[in-house]
């Protein structure tokens, strides 16, 4: 009866204690992200499309080598391992404060040699000796009834701050998408770059050896041969920093692939064009890019751990109800340990209230409030920055394919110069040099394209890393690892 009486109230409390305390978290009304997307990208309509991003962007740019390189990066990418156990720990730590909703019960067993005072008035005899053991052992436990909502406010931060981890793993795959793919472009531009003054060294070669025969039989002055051997020198020390950029971005390339930085040079170092640049991007609606952006998401979902947070502490305001009890043995004599006349058991409520802690919870909680308040801002930054990024990748984009048809222009004006040359110099209008400077003058309009259409696949990477896409893909078929 008496067991009735103990446990009806503490049933009472738990059915009791349906509400948390403190503050519950709203999502931030962020009103000017639904405006569509800056008027100056209306200069370039003709390259966007308002539909759902591409998320598998890479396979757009039509290299499968670049294909390979993301598929090797996103399964053994050293940052991405380290990114997942960051996750597991988050995940553990949701556990570690589920746990406190369940009673903890502790096994335990003693065993004491004492020695009792003769002066206490207890008879010493026989069976009652003065030096004894004392066998225990039983189960002990104790149970914190989540009456205000402590346990509950701090399992929703846990979650959450998982759920910012998550963000965070899905924005280092967004980087790591970008750099493969971003090396992978700069190498195969350089390699094309390295083509071109290659062709360039062999007609400044042609040239020297021209200006030198006249030079030998005084058509030509000292001067014309100096400045044609300086201009070849010059086109000749270009190549080895080229040379050198390019096994420093294939040690880069295989580093982001989990592979020591040589792995991949009898892959890469062969030349090869550069990737197709899609003729229309599809870039989604401003609105869409805050649901997907993983940074935004992470700091949203750490403004709600600060929340939580606040809930949590104002709980410690209030009484902690606890249950407690044991079973078990307990004997001075090891033959009658385990016997029904050494049991023991207890069962009881406790109860604990911070009276006076000289302002120490409310300090806390004012600490929380502060942090969650920072959070807010933090998350406002974070979106306000990602529509910047997003914003200036569509307008550097936009001009740099600008200045890429300029340069396609200017290349095609400078082959039909080479054209004219050729029927020139068969005329005999043009001299051999006059024919070599022409095409010397096209080579470097080449470069200047080359560069141009690096560039531009560059920006269109850095636009879809601005985007947010590629992660979602990737995560749906467990590539990635689960995210739950």
């Amino acid at each position: 009866m008496m067991l009735k009486n103990l446990i009806l109230p503490v049933l009472f409390f738990i059915f009791l204690g349906g509400c948390a305390l403190g503050p519950d978290f709203e999502r931030p009304d962020i009103s000017f992200a639904d405006k569509p997307w800056v008027k100056e990208k209306t200069d370039h309509q003709d390259i966007y499309a308002f539909t759902a991003i591409e998320e598998k962007w890479w396979e757009s740019l039509g290299d499968e080598d670049l294909n390979t390189l993301i598929d090797h990066a996103v399964s053994n990418n050293l940052d991405l391992k380290i990114a997942q156990k960051n996750l597991a720990r988050a995940h553990a730590m949701i556990t570690q404060a589920r746990s406190g909703l369940f009673p903890g019960v502790d096994a335990q067993g003693t065993v004491t040699r004492s020695q009792i005072s003769e002066n206490t008035g207890t008879p010493i005899g026989p069976d009652n000796p003065r030096i004894r053991n004392t066998y225990g052992t039983g189960l002990v436990s104790s149970w914190e009834l989540d009456i205000f909502g402590g346990t509950r406010r701090e399992i929703a931060a846990a979650y959450a701050r998982y759920q910012n981890i998550a963000g965070q793993k899905r924005d280092t795959l967004l980087l790591v998408l970008s750099e493969v793919a971003g090396n992978y472009i700069q190498l195969r531009g350089e390699q094309q770059r390295a083509r071109i003054i290659q062709e360039n060294i062999a007609l400044q070669d042609k040239t020297v050896r021209l200006v030198k025969q006249r030079f030998d039989t005084g058509e030509a002055s000292e001067f014309d041969y100096s400045r044609a051997l300086a201009l070849l020198q010059s086109a000749k020390a270009r190549l080895p920093n080229i040379t050198g950029q390019t096994d420093t971005l294939i040690y880069r390339i295989s580093i982001l692939t989990g592979q020591p930085p040589e792995a991949l040079l009898p892959q890469l170092s062969t030349e090869k064009a550069l990737p197709l640049n899609p003729e229309i991007v599809p870039i989604g609606l401003r609105s869409d890019l805050l649901r997907r952006r993983p940074d935004v998401i992470a700091a949203e979902r750490r403004l709600e751990a600060e929340v939580n947070d606040i809930g949590a502490r104002v709980s410690d305001l209030f009484p902690k109800f606890t249950l407690t009890g044991n079973v078990g043995y307990q004997s001075i004599g090891a033959d009658d340990f385990i016997s029904g006349s050494s049991r023991i058991w207890g069962i009881g409520p406790g109860l604990r209230w911070p009276v006076f802690n000289a302002g120490r919870i409310r300090a806390q909680i004012n600490a929380e409030k502060a942090e969650a308040e920072a959070a807010a801002f933090a998350y406002e930054k974070t979106v306000l920055l990602a529509l910047e990024d997003a914003e200036a990748a569509f307008i550097e984009y936009g001009r740099e394919l600008e200045t890429r048809a300029q340069l396609r222009q200017a290349v095609e004006t400078r082959n039909k110069n080479v054209h004219l040359s050729q029927k020139r110099y068969e005329k005999g209008l043009n001299s051999l040099i006059d024919l070599i400077d022409t095409e010397r003058e096209a080579l470097s309009s080449q470069e200047d394209l080359i560069t141009s259409e690096t560039q531009s696949l560059l920006k269109l990477v850095r636009l879809y890393k601005s985007l947010g896409g590629g992660w979602i893909v990737l995560e749906n078929k467990k590539i990635i690892g689960d995210i739950q």
